[in-house]
């Protein structure tokens, strides 16, 4: 390059001295021109003085822009003007050491990464010596007071290595500074499932940030904005995530499921909180009821509101309030076949009212629900009372089971089986005929024992029945004809 340089120096030297001689003879010419025309001797000295002094500064001019840009020269926004070609090399490349990259993070962070960091270098001589050799030093009068705007071509080169070690020292890749993306959630809210959003997070793709630097760099960017680049890391569902919305709306659907249980003298009611706790999304992005949680609720209730063989507080036809302990009567629900329902009802996100699955109902719903037909019976007095829809239908002396010979009637609640005239009651060493059989526990019932002459008092201590209740004829008739069954039976002793 050194010798291509010094002959196009000598090629220069050779033009201008033969455009020195050309435009020496053309003024020459010019002046014996003159001299014919101009008698005026002091007029014709001036002239061709003004004449020789152009002459000679437009061959300075000439021989100058040879070797020169023109004055008001700009190479890509770089002023060369009167710069030879080495000098405007120089400092058009130059313009390298004071590159700067800024790199927009989020949180308003910024960082830099300077052209001397990476040994940036531009690489445009080619480009510039082509300008040059097309500038025409012929017409730098027309262009000495007008800006001349070039634009060449730059080859970008920078070390990787350099540029991989200052990437990988930037802020925004150290671990205090990072903080991982979050996924948007769903979150049950005031009554509703919810889509909250999550954390976009600060994490930085150090492969996606590398490349979108080189390519910023090579570009010749001042600025690199990195969420705009996508150089950060996603979550992976955000707040308008198809998916998130699907599950959104398959919840609030499990929350239209309002069930209403009536239980007499209160209501239970699985509502939107209730069924709320038993649901949850899987690492699938499915949603999951929680069946185990409503077994347990269902077995709550059960606890809740069974009555069977249940300790009840009964109020005597005397008024006064006994605690009764055992019998068969009483509510109790249905615990499995009732979850299977409740999962059902859920699922089709209907409110609904109802009623429990039952596996033995009684007469009235609640803690107190013997209602008002039932027969009462004091075994400590010996009496019997029958009530009908409140009404009191007979009432009589009794005898029951013969404590001498541990035949008690066992006290508690129990259930009417059913009733059966002309039974023959049957046991140990006896067969005996009745009327009107009427078993509440097993063997265990009202009849007539028309072969008693006397009720009451304390025959049952050692003459008592096997563990029935035996009535007067009469009174087991007018019971026979009222009673069906389902009816409570009470038996309790009074203290």
């Amino acid at each position: 390059m050194k010798w291509k340089d010094q002959l196009n120096s000598v090629k220069c030297k050779v033009l201008n001295i033969k455009l020195l001689q050309t435009v020496c003879t053309i003024s020459k010419k010019i002046k014996e021109s003159l001299k014919k025309r101009i008698k005026n001797k002091k007029l014709f000295i001036a002239i061709s003085m003004t004449i020789g002094s152009l002459s000679l500064l437009y061959i300075g001019g000439v021989i100058y822009f040879t070797g020169h840009f023109y004055w008001g020269t700009q190479m890509n926004g770089i002023k060369i003007g009167g710069s030879n070609l080495e000098e405007a090399v120089t400092k058009v490349e130059d313009t390298s050491k004071y590159y700067i990259l800024e790199l927009r993070e989020r949180q308003g962070q910024l960082e830099l990464i300077k052209g001397s960091d990476i040994e940036l270098v531009y690489q445009m001589s080619k480009g510039i010596t082509e300008a040059k050799e097309n500038q025409n030093p012929w017409s730098w009068p027309w262009h000495i007071f007008e800006a001349t705007h070039l634009e060449v071509t730059k080859e970008i080169s920078y070390n990787p290595q350099l540029l991989q070690d200052k990437v990988n020292t930037l802020t925004c890749l150290t671990d205090q500074y990072i903080r991982k993306p979050v996924d948007a959630s769903i979150k049950y809210i005031d009554g509703s499932y919810q889509i909250v959003e999550g954390d976009k997070g600060n994490t930085v793709d150090p492969i996606v940030l590398y490349t979108a630097v080189s390519k910023a760099i090579k570009a010749e960017d001042k600025i690199l904005d990195l969420d705009k680049q996508s150089c950060y890391k996603k979550a992976l569902y955000d707040k308008e995530s198809k998916k998130l919305k699907n599950l959104q709306d398959e919840l609030n659907h499990y929350l239209k499921a309002e069930i209403t249980y009536d239980f007499g003298d209160k209501q239970e009611v699985i509502g939107q909180t209730q069924i709320s706790s038993w649901l949850s999304v899987n690492e699938q992005m499915q949603v999951v009821l929680d069946e185990e949680a409503v077994a347990d609720y269902i077995i709550g209730l059960a606890n809740s509101y069974d009555t069977l063989g249940q300790e009840r507080y009964f109020t005597t036809s005397t008024g006064r309030r006994v605690k009764v302990k055992g019998g068969d009567y009483g509510w109790k629900l249905n615990v499995q076949d009732e979850i299977g329902e409740v999962i059902e009802l859920l699922k089709q996100g209907k409110p609904v009212k109802r009623m429990p699955l039952y596996t033995q109902s009684a007469l009235k719903l609640g803690k107190d629900d013997i209602g008002s037909t039932y027969v009462e019976i004091n075994l400590s007095k010996q009496y019997m009372w029958f009530y009908k829809e409140g009404k009191l239908v007979v009432k009589s002396d009794i005898v029951t089971g013969n404590l001498k010979k541990h035949y008690d009637t066992p006290e508690g609640t129990y259930t009417l089986d059913y009733k059966k005239p002309n039974a023959v009651l049957r046991g140990p060493g006896y067969a005996t005929p009745v009327k009107y059989w009427m078993p509440f526990n097993g063997g265990i019932g009202l009849h007539d024992a028309s072969w008693r002459d006397a009720f009451g008092g304390e025959i049952y201590r050692t003459n008592g029945s096997h563990g029935c209740v035996n009535l007067p004829s009469k009174v087991a008739g007018d019971i026979f004809s009222n009673i069906e069954s389902g009816v409570p039976v009470v038996c309790y002793f009074e203290n």
